[in-house]
């Protein structure tokens, strides 16, 4: 019985062997996150930019155009203040979240919003220079808008195309 556990131990250790190596490889291996590239902020402008343009997020039904910040990973102060100020002709609300728009009582009484939010729902990078953002104006219960994004990060800055 000794003998046949000592095998059994032996055989044990020789199979775990090659899955401690490889996960030995793969922590020292760094992965490229979205944040370790600079310039995003040209990246969350453009996309802004393109989400307000358009015409069922303009539509003066809308008291408003919010704008997630928070949802937009490594974005700079002055990707911040550019986004209000782009904001303010339209006199709207630049820096909320669903929940501090829902706090000031901007919903309507079927529970839906007064106006338009605009935030990053997803950023995935999908290889070491492209990213696949989806953008979403949320303008009501019933009702929102979902962009896919490609961008291509190329000589220090993004490259930005829609599906």
């Amino acid at each position: 019985m000794k003998k046949s556990f000592k095998y059994i131990s032996i055989l044990i250790i020789i199979l775990m062997f090659p899955l401690v190596l490889s996960a030995c490889k793969h922590k020292t291996k760094t992965q490229t996150s979205i944040t370790d590239y600079t310039n995003l902020d040209s990246l969350y402008l453009n996309i802004v930019d393109k989400m307000t343009s358009s015409p069922i997020v303009t539509d003066k039904k809308n008291t408003y155009i919010a704008v997630d910040i928070s949802s937009m990973k490594g974005i700079s102060e002055n990707c911040k203040a550019s986004i209000v100020s782009e904001l303010k002709p339209l006199n709207n609300i630049a820096t909320e979240s669903f929940i501090s728009l829902e706090e000031k009582g901007m919903r309507g009484s079927d529970g839906s919003l007064k106006g338009v939010l605009i935030y990053i729902e997803r950023i995935k990078l999908t290889s070491a220079n492209h990213v696949n953002l989806i953008g979403v104006a949320y303008i009501s219960n019933k009702n929102l808008i979902s962009i896919s994004f490609n961008a291509t990060y190329l000589n220090g800055d993004w490259s930005l195309a829609t599906k």
